[in-house]
Protein backbone atom coordinates (compact mmCIF):
# COMPACT_ATOMS: atom_id res chain seq x y z
CA UNK A 1 0.00 0.00 0.00
CA UNK A 2 1.36 3.72 -0.99
CA UNK A 3 2.26 5.76 1.37
CA UNK A 4 0.06 9.14 0.97
CA UNK A 5 1.21 13.07 2.18
CA UNK A 6 -0.60 15.97 1.99
CA UNK A 7 0.77 19.40 0.45
CA UNK A 8 -0.19 22.93 -0.36
CA UNK A 9 0.98 25.43 -2.48
CA UNK A 10 3.26 27.90 -0.64
CA UNK A 11 2.98 31.56 -1.84
CA UNK A 12 5.82 32.61 0.23
CA UNK A 13 9.37 32.15 -0.04
CA UNK A 14 12.82 32.96 1.81
CA UNK A 15 14.50 32.16 5.08
CA UNK A 16 11.70 34.55 7.01
CA UNK A 17 8.79 33.14 5.43
CA UNK A 18 10.53 29.07 6.29
CA UNK A 19 11.10 30.36 9.60
CA UNK A 20 7.59 31.32 10.48
CA UNK A 21 6.23 28.57 8.78
CA UNK A 22 8.28 25.86 10.63
CA UNK A 23 7.09 27.77 14.19
CA UNK A 24 3.31 27.08 13.05
CA UNK A 25 3.90 23.92 12.71
CA UNK A 26 4.47 23.42 9.12
CA UNK A 27 7.69 22.38 6.75
CA UNK A 28 8.40 24.32 3.67
CA UNK A 29 9.54 21.94 0.85
CA UNK A 30 9.43 21.96 -3.03
CA UNK A 31 8.44 18.74 -5.95
CA UNK A 32 10.12 19.10 -9.10
CA UNK A 33 11.47 16.64 -11.69
CA UNK A 34 9.12 14.51 -14.17
CA UNK A 35 9.38 17.23 -17.37
CA UNK A 36 7.33 19.83 -14.93
CA UNK A 37 8.44 23.17 -13.47
CA UNK A 38 9.44 23.21 -9.73
CA UNK A 39 6.53 24.17 -7.07
CA UNK A 40 6.93 25.13 -3.59
CA UNK A 41 4.79 23.20 -1.28
CA UNK A 42 4.67 23.02 2.63
CA UNK A 43 3.07 20.02 4.52
CA UNK A 44 2.63 19.14 8.16
CA UNK A 45 5.05 18.24 10.12
CA UNK A 46 3.38 16.27 12.73
CA UNK A 47 2.21 14.03 9.54
CA UNK A 48 5.64 13.93 7.96
CA UNK A 49 7.69 13.07 10.97
CA UNK A 50 5.48 9.87 11.80
CA UNK A 51 6.08 8.87 8.18
CA UNK A 52 10.02 9.23 8.12
CA UNK A 53 9.90 6.88 11.09
CA UNK A 54 8.71 3.84 8.25
CA UNK A 55 11.34 2.16 6.29
CA UNK A 56 9.17 1.82 3.40
CA UNK A 57 9.18 6.09 3.19
CA UNK A 58 12.64 6.63 2.10
CA UNK A 59 13.18 4.25 -0.56
CA UNK A 60 9.30 3.33 -2.24
CA UNK A 61 7.04 5.09 -4.12
CA UNK A 62 4.38 7.72 -2.10
CA UNK A 63 1.38 9.32 -3.37
CA UNK A 64 1.73 13.20 -3.21
CA UNK A 65 -1.66 14.92 -3.14
CA UNK A 66 -1.53 18.78 -4.08
CA UNK A 67 -4.69 20.71 -4.80
CA UNK A 68 -6.89 17.58 -4.82
CA UNK A 69 -4.35 16.00 -7.59
CA UNK A 70 -2.21 12.57 -6.85
CA UNK A 71 0.95 12.60 -7.99
CA UNK A 72 3.71 9.64 -7.74
CA UNK A 73 6.87 11.30 -5.72
CA UNK A 74 10.30 9.75 -4.09
CA UNK A 75 11.63 11.16 -1.23
CA UNK A 76 14.19 12.78 -2.47
CA UNK A 77 16.33 14.66 0.16
CA UNK A 78 15.34 16.15 4.02
CA UNK A 79 17.08 18.46 6.25
CA UNK A 80 17.12 17.95 9.84
CA UNK A 81 17.17 20.24 12.87
CA UNK A 82 20.81 19.81 14.15
CA UNK A 83 20.22 18.79 17.46
CA UNK A 84 16.01 18.71 17.59
CA UNK A 85 13.42 16.17 16.06
CA UNK A 86 12.28 18.54 13.41
CA UNK A 87 12.22 18.43 9.70
CA UNK A 88 13.26 21.43 8.27
CA UNK A 89 13.36 21.21 4.49
CA UNK A 90 12.14 18.45 2.10
CA UNK A 91 12.48 17.85 -1.35
CA UNK A 92 10.08 15.32 -3.27
CA UNK A 93 10.76 14.46 -6.99
CA UNK A 94 8.17 13.19 -9.42
CA UNK A 95 8.49 9.61 -10.98
CA UNK A 96 7.81 8.52 -14.54
CA UNK A 97 7.06 4.92 -15.26
CA UNK A 98 8.88 4.76 -18.34
CA UNK A 99 12.32 6.41 -17.01
CA UNK A 100 14.59 4.38 -14.81
CA UNK A 101 15.35 5.85 -11.48
CA UNK A 102 18.08 5.56 -9.33
CA UNK A 103 17.61 4.35 -5.53
CA UNK A 104 18.84 3.23 -2.20
CA UNK A 105 17.11 0.08 -0.77
CA UNK A 106 17.80 -1.20 2.71
CA UNK A 107 19.45 -4.93 2.75
CA UNK A 108 17.11 -7.63 5.15
CA UNK A 109 19.58 -9.80 6.80
CA UNK A 110 17.69 -13.75 7.56
CA UNK A 111 18.60 -16.93 8.67
CA UNK A 112 22.05 -14.98 10.75
CA UNK A 113 21.37 -17.64 13.71
CA UNK A 114 21.55 -20.90 11.69
CA UNK A 115 24.59 -20.07 9.76
CA UNK A 116 26.92 -22.63 9.93
CA UNK A 117 29.53 -20.40 10.95
CA UNK A 118 27.37 -18.59 14.12
CA UNK A 119 26.04 -22.01 15.33
CA UNK A 120 28.74 -23.94 14.84
CA UNK A 121 32.20 -21.78 14.80
CA UNK A 122 31.06 -19.30 17.15
CA UNK A 123 31.91 -16.39 14.79
CA UNK A 124 29.72 -13.16 14.32
CA UNK A 125 28.21 -11.94 11.17
CA UNK A 126 29.54 -8.68 10.37
CA UNK A 127 27.04 -6.20 7.96
CA UNK A 128 29.95 -4.74 5.48
CA UNK A 129 26.53 -2.78 4.04
CA UNK A 130 22.92 -2.06 4.89
CA UNK A 131 21.39 -0.44 2.19
CA UNK A 132 22.14 -0.88 -1.90
CA UNK A 133 22.36 1.25 -4.80
CA UNK A 134 19.97 -0.06 -7.90
CA UNK A 135 18.32 1.12 -10.60
CA UNK A 136 14.87 0.03 -11.76
CA UNK A 137 11.91 1.15 -13.29
CA UNK A 138 9.03 2.42 -10.85
CA UNK A 139 7.26 -0.40 -10.58
CA UNK A 140 10.02 -2.43 -10.65
CA UNK A 141 11.19 -0.97 -6.97
CA UNK A 142 11.26 -3.11 -4.05
CA UNK A 143 11.03 -2.20 -0.46
CA UNK A 144 13.56 -3.88 0.37
CA UNK A 145 16.82 -6.87 -0.68
CA UNK A 146 16.69 -9.97 1.34
CA UNK A 147 20.37 -11.75 2.03
CA UNK A 148 20.25 -14.97 2.90
CA UNK A 149 23.05 -16.19 5.23
CA UNK A 150 21.82 -19.34 5.75
CA UNK A 151 24.76 -21.12 4.70
CA UNK A 152 27.57 -18.91 5.30
CA UNK A 153 30.65 -20.59 6.94
CA UNK A 154 32.86 -18.97 9.64
CA UNK A 155 35.70 -17.06 7.12
CA UNK A 156 33.52 -16.77 4.47
CA UNK A 157 31.67 -13.59 3.09
CA UNK A 158 28.75 -12.60 0.68
CA UNK A 159 29.05 -10.34 -1.95
CA UNK A 160 27.16 -8.48 -4.31
CA UNK A 161 27.11 -10.95 -7.44
CA UNK A 162 25.92 -13.61 -5.02
CA UNK A 163 22.48 -11.60 -4.30
CA UNK A 164 18.85 -12.38 -5.49
CA UNK A 165 17.65 -9.32 -6.80
CA UNK A 166 14.05 -8.99 -8.02
CA UNK A 167 13.52 -9.03 -11.63
CA UNK A 168 14.18 -5.56 -13.34
CA UNK A 169 16.07 -4.42 -10.82
CA UNK A 170 20.23 -3.96 -11.64
CA UNK A 171 23.03 -3.10 -9.22
CA UNK A 172 24.65 -0.13 -10.35
CA UNK A 173 27.96 -1.12 -8.58
CA UNK A 174 27.60 -4.79 -10.27
CA UNK A 175 27.01 -2.99 -13.29
CA UNK A 176 30.59 -0.80 -13.12
CA UNK A 177 32.37 -3.91 -12.42
CA UNK A 178 32.63 -3.84 -8.36
CA UNK A 179 31.81 -6.87 -6.59
CA UNK A 180 32.00 -5.87 -3.00
CA UNK A 181 31.93 -7.77 -0.02
CA UNK A 182 27.37 -7.44 1.83
CA UNK A 183 28.25 -9.53 4.99
CA UNK A 184 31.17 -11.73 6.17
CA UNK A 185 31.51 -14.02 9.64
CA UNK A 186 35.04 -13.44 10.82
CA UNK A 187 37.38 -15.72 11.87
CA UNK A 188 37.54 -14.94 15.78
CA UNK A 189 40.98 -13.88 17.53
CA UNK A 190 41.47 -16.97 19.57
CA UNK A 191 40.99 -18.73 17.09
CA UNK A 192 43.28 -17.17 14.75
CA UNK A 193 45.91 -17.09 16.80
CA UNK A 194 45.77 -20.90 17.61
CA UNK A 195 45.96 -21.94 14.25
CA UNK A 196 48.77 -19.79 13.57
CA UNK A 197 52.08 -21.73 12.41
CA UNK A 198 54.77 -20.32 14.11
CA UNK A 199 57.68 -21.40 11.68
CA UNK A 200 56.41 -18.91 9.74
CA UNK A 201 57.58 -16.24 11.57
CA UNK A 202 61.03 -17.89 11.38
CA UNK A 203 63.33 -16.75 9.26
CA UNK A 204 64.19 -18.80 6.21
CA UNK A 205 67.15 -17.04 4.66
CA UNK A 206 70.84 -18.73 5.30
CA UNK A 207 72.54 -17.72 8.29
CA UNK A 208 75.40 -15.80 6.40
CA UNK A 209 72.99 -14.04 4.38
CA UNK A 210 70.96 -12.99 7.68
CA UNK A 211 74.33 -11.80 9.39
CA UNK A 212 75.83 -9.84 6.39
CA UNK A 213 72.14 -8.00 6.35
CA UNK A 214 72.05 -7.35 10.23
CA UNK A 215 75.96 -6.31 10.12
CA UNK A 216 74.76 -3.59 6.99
CA UNK A 217 71.87 -2.37 9.42
CA UNK A 218 73.89 -1.82 12.42
CA UNK A 219 76.32 0.28 10.12
CA UNK A 220 73.58 2.52 8.50
CA UNK A 221 71.94 2.87 11.96
CA UNK A 222 73.88 3.37 15.03
CA UNK A 223 72.58 1.64 18.39
CA UNK A 224 70.22 3.64 20.42
CA UNK A 225 72.20 2.78 23.42
CA UNK A 226 75.47 4.17 21.76
CA UNK A 227 73.76 7.43 20.92
CA UNK A 228 72.75 8.01 24.35
CA UNK A 229 76.04 7.29 25.88
CA UNK A 230 77.15 10.19 23.36
CA UNK A 231 75.08 12.55 24.38
CA UNK A 232 75.58 11.54 28.42
CA UNK A 233 79.29 11.95 27.71
CA UNK A 234 78.59 15.38 25.52
CA UNK A 235 76.62 16.70 28.58
CA UNK A 236 79.28 15.62 31.02
CA UNK A 237 82.02 17.34 29.11
CA UNK A 238 80.08 20.64 28.74
CA UNK A 239 79.12 20.62 32.96
CA UNK A 240 83.03 19.80 33.79
CA UNK A 241 83.60 22.92 31.50
CA UNK A 242 81.47 25.12 32.98
CA UNK A 243 82.12 23.73 36.31
CA UNK A 244 86.07 24.58 35.70
CA UNK A 245 85.19 27.88 34.19
CA UNK A 246 83.55 28.85 37.59
CA UNK A 247 86.89 27.68 39.66
CA UNK A 248 88.65 29.93 37.37
CA UNK A 249 85.98 33.03 37.69
CA UNK A 250 86.39 32.76 41.95
CA UNK A 251 90.46 32.19 42.18
CA UNK A 252 90.52 35.19 39.86
CA UNK A 253 88.23 37.39 42.29
CA UNK A 254 90.63 35.87 45.39
CA UNK A 255 93.19 37.40 43.06
CA UNK A 256 91.53 41.10 42.86
CA UNK A 257 90.65 41.02 46.25
CA UNK A 258 94.08 40.25 47.59
CA UNK A 259 96.10 43.08 44.55
CA UNK A 260 93.07 45.88 43.39
CA UNK A 261 95.18 46.18 40.25
CA UNK A 262 94.75 42.67 39.36
CA UNK A 263 91.26 42.81 38.97
CA UNK A 264 91.26 45.78 36.80
CA UNK A 265 90.45 43.70 33.89
CA UNK A 266 87.31 41.62 36.02
CA UNK A 267 83.73 43.29 35.07
CA UNK A 268 81.78 40.43 37.00
CA UNK A 269 80.53 38.36 35.50
CA UNK A 270 81.93 34.29 34.58
CA UNK A 271 84.70 35.82 33.02
CA UNK A 272 88.79 35.16 32.71
CA UNK A 273 91.48 37.22 31.63
CA UNK A 274 92.73 34.00 29.72
CA UNK A 275 90.29 34.53 27.21
CA UNK A 276 91.76 38.00 26.28
CA UNK A 277 95.27 38.01 27.11
CA UNK A 278 96.43 34.04 26.55
CA UNK A 279 100.00 34.81 28.14
CA UNK A 280 98.32 36.26 31.04
CA UNK A 281 97.31 39.65 32.24
CA UNK A 282 100.20 42.38 31.81
CA UNK A 283 101.71 40.74 29.30
CA UNK A 284 102.71 42.90 26.23
CA UNK A 285 102.59 41.38 22.75
CA UNK A 286 104.53 41.79 20.22
CA UNK A 287 102.52 43.74 17.20
CA UNK A 288 102.19 40.45 14.97
CA UNK A 289 100.78 38.55 17.68
CA UNK A 290 99.10 41.71 19.17
CA UNK A 291 97.05 42.07 15.80
CA UNK A 292 96.17 38.26 15.22
CA UNK A 293 95.16 38.20 18.82
CA UNK A 294 93.09 41.22 18.00
CA UNK A 295 91.62 39.66 14.86
CA UNK A 296 90.52 36.50 17.08
CA UNK A 297 88.72 38.39 19.64
CA UNK A 298 86.35 39.34 16.37
CA UNK A 299 85.49 35.70 16.09
CA UNK A 300 83.76 33.09 18.04
CA UNK A 301 86.19 33.68 20.77
CA UNK A 302 84.29 37.15 21.61
CA UNK A 303 82.66 37.79 24.56
CA UNK A 304 78.98 38.30 23.47
CA UNK A 305 77.39 41.64 24.74
CA UNK A 306 80.92 43.13 24.35
CA UNK A 307 82.21 45.69 21.95
CA UNK A 308 85.44 44.76 20.47
CA UNK A 309 86.36 48.19 20.40
CA UNK A 310 86.15 48.20 24.32
CA UNK A 311 88.24 44.59 24.75
CA UNK A 312 90.84 46.02 22.65
CA UNK A 313 91.29 49.23 24.84
CA UNK A 314 91.48 46.98 27.65
CA UNK A 315 94.12 45.10 26.29
CA UNK A 316 96.31 47.91 25.40
CA UNK A 317 95.73 49.22 28.75
CA UNK A 318 96.88 46.09 30.82
CA UNK A 319 99.46 45.41 28.71
CA UNK A 320 101.26 48.82 29.58
CA UNK A 321 100.44 48.46 33.37
CA UNK A 322 103.63 46.92 33.88
CA UNK A 323 105.46 49.45 31.95
CA UNK A 324 107.09 52.71 33.73
CA UNK A 325 105.41 55.72 33.06
CA UNK A 326 107.10 59.03 31.55
CA UNK A 327 107.06 60.57 35.07
CA UNK A 328 108.57 57.76 36.33
CA UNK A 329 111.16 57.70 34.07
CA UNK A 330 112.21 61.04 34.03
CA UNK A 331 112.52 60.74 37.89
CA UNK A 332 114.93 58.37 37.65
CA UNK A 333 116.55 60.12 35.13
CA UNK A 334 117.08 62.97 37.36
CA UNK A 335 118.15 60.75 40.46
CA UNK A 336 121.02 59.40 38.37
Amino acid sequence: MAIEVSAVPRATQGKGASRRLRHIGRVPGILYGGGQPARNIEVDHKDLAQNMRKEAFHASILTLSLEGQKQQVLLRDYQMHPWRLEVLHVDFQRVAKDQKIHMKVPLHFVNAEIAPGVKTGGGVVSHVFTELDISCLPDDLPNYIEVDLSELQIGHSIHLSQLKLPKGVESTQLRAGDDFVVATIPIPRAEAEKEHDPRQDQDLRHPVQRDDERVHDLAQRPDRAQRDAEGDAQHDRQHVGDRRLDQRVAQRRQRAAADPGEGAGLRGGRRHEERIHPAGPGHRLPDAEQDQHAGRLQGHDAWPGHSVHRRARRSKRLATASEPTTSTRVTQTSAT
